[in-house]
């Protein structure tokens, strides 16, 4: 297991990172100012790799499949994985076959931006409000199955029915991320770095995606609605419209 990253709490670095960005910084500033070194990104990079950040993946799941994260982990998304789910739903008697055939003939499990992919926020999601994280919790099957169903009259509602909200709550290697993920990191944490020292920029929320599975030692604990830590982290006591 790498060492806990937060990024949002440069006080708390390791004194191994400060010393990198302590090296780096006169790049990092230049680079703000547009006047960037792109290798100060790659060595900032090759430094952040050993470590992980903990990450929130917000979700619909059944009692079962909380009991197989705990036990096995969080699975990238692929069409099997898919295929499972409904399958495993239907013989519980959760889900009538039919619907379970037209979610199979219409989910994105294999797109090329969601396969072999899973998504985090690397923040408190409720700092995404519940325009952001609301529909991922409403809804069974994550958003590569629901996409297509969301307005039908018929399978939405069963979809809604399904499981309890859920926010899966993981330790995630950095190395995992993709690289332009990695990249990303990098100059997010340079601009916190800068910030700490006394600049003034603006930085978004950072958020990105493993390409492996992550292990079941790896995930920390699956938040379920309405104990009082899913309801701090998904800040749903102040939605409009209240979660079920």
């Amino acid at each position: 297991m790498t060492t806990i990253l937060n990024i949002d709490q440069p006080t708390k670095w390791s004194e191994s990172l400060k010393s990198t960005l302590s090296r780096l910084r006169p790049v990092m500033r230049a680079w703000e100012l547009d006047l960037p070194e792109k290798d100060a990104v790659s060595k900032l990079s090759k430094a952040l790799q050993h470590y992980s950040l903990r990450g929130w993946h917000c979700t619909r799941l059944t009692d079962s499949e909380v009991a197989n994260i705990k036990a096995n982990g969080l699975k990238v998304l692929s069409p099997d994985l898919v295929e499972r789910r409904i399958s495993d739903l239907i013989h519980q008697g959760m889900l009538q076959a039919d619907v379970g055939d037209k979610l199979r003939v219409s989910h994105q499990a294999s797109a090329k931006n969601r396969a072999g992919m899973v998504w985090f926020c690397f923040f408190h999601p409720r700092e995404e409000n519940e325009s952001g994280i609301g529909r991922f919790l409403r809804q069974w099957g994550g958003e590569a199955l629901y996409w297509a169903h969301e307005k039908n009259p018929a399978i939405a509602p069963i979809l809604r029915q399904l499981g309890t909200p859920c926010i899966v709550e993981a330790d995630v290697p950095v190395a995992w991320l993709s690289t332009g993920k990695l990249h990303t990191l990098a100059e997010f944490i340079a601009q916190r770095d800068l910030i700490h020292h006394g600049e003034k920029i603006l930085v978004s929320r950072f958020e990105g995606y493993s390409l492996q599975s992550i292990p079941a030692t790896y995930i920390r604990e699956v938040h379920k609605f309405p104990d009082k830590h899913f309801i701090k982290l998904s800040g749903c006591n102040r939605w409009e419209t209240p979660l079920s």
